[in-house]
């Protein structure tokens, strides 16, 4: 399960503004909006709320849908993928660091702001 916190990064010179949409699952740029799939988004958010935090595979599978969700380790390369191609030139701050897995790299000049509501969870819900 994702519980996010509200995250603001600002740097001392900010050029860019980028908001993310919890309930819409979408970011927002200048006028431009860039939607994200329920597993991309879920990725992204995890690690922008732990920027410089450096997470592995099994890690963020974990930690985004809990212990018992069926994923295989090469799944989060395939969101990882898709989150980068969504970002375009902000996509260098999705860090891949080798042998250990990804990270979120804040950069100065760009903000980073979630709102909306303050949790997401990618499970089905429980039927009993």
């Amino acid at each position: 399960m994702l519980t996010t916190a509200m995250a603001f990064f600002m740097h001392d010179a900010m050029d860019q503004l980028i908001e993310i949409d919890v309930p819409s699952r979408s970011l927002r740029r200048g006028d431009e909006i860039v939607r994200f799939t329920r597993s991309e988004f879920s990725l992204m958010l995890w690690l922008i709320n732990r920027p410089g935090q450096t997470f592995g595979r099994d890690a963020l599978i974990a930690g985004i849908h809990g212990d018992d969700y069926p994923a295989t380790p090469r799944s989060i390369d395939v969101q990882v993928v898709g989150v980068r191609r969504k970002l375009g030139d902000l996509a260098g701050q999705l860090e891949t660091v080798r042998g250990r897995g990804y990270r979120f790299r804040s950069v100065p000049g760009v903000a980073w702001r979630v709102v909306g509501e303050n949790h997401v969870d990618n499970r089905p819900p429980d039927d009993g």
